[in-house]
């Protein structure tokens, strides 16, 4: 189970994200988490969130980690997001942060998992490369743990 307070604030007592959080622990199955999606891996899985004091809804840059260039050949992304809560805490084993901005992380892989979850929002077109970078996301998610690792 959770024992993280932020989920609470999340959830609000909804049904539906307990079993989702639930789903995610348990599945064995591929999962890609955008935005909500990311936020709910971490919580699911051991981190943690914090409230930004606005929204944020813009383009920006985010930097990857050298884990992150490995995937991606790049050192930093240009996305668009649109959000309040950002994840601020990821110490959860097997799990990689592969990139970050000033409010938060904004890719975790957990390869082993075959989990992947952005912040922003890949299939918004915020650069020419956009439609490519939802293709290399995907990419991720699909090599095997033993490449991952490599």
């Amino acid at each position: 189970g959770m024992q993280n307070e932020v989920a609470d604030d999340l959830d609000n007592g909804d049904p539906w994200y307990r079993h989702e959080f639930d789903l995610i622990q348990r599945t064995d199955k591929p999962i890609l988490g955008i935005c909500l999606g990311l936020q709910m891996i971490a919580v699911a899985l051991g981190g943690s969130l914090s409230r930004l004091p606005s929204i944020v809804d813009t383009n920006k840059h985010v930097v990857l980690t050298s884990e992150g260039e490995a995937y991606f050949g790049q050192q930093e992304l240009y996305v668009h997001e649109r959000h309040q809560w950002v994840v601020d805490s990821a110490d959860i084993v097997g799990m990689n942060i592969l990139a970050h901005s000033n409010d938060g992380i904004e890719i975790l892989h957990y390869p082993e998992r075959n989990i992947i979850g952005t912040q922003f929002h890949p299939e918004i077109d915020a650069s020419p490369n956009s439609p490519k970078l939802f293709w290399d996301i995907l990419q991720v998610i699909e090599q095997p743990a033993e490449v991952a690792r490599a």
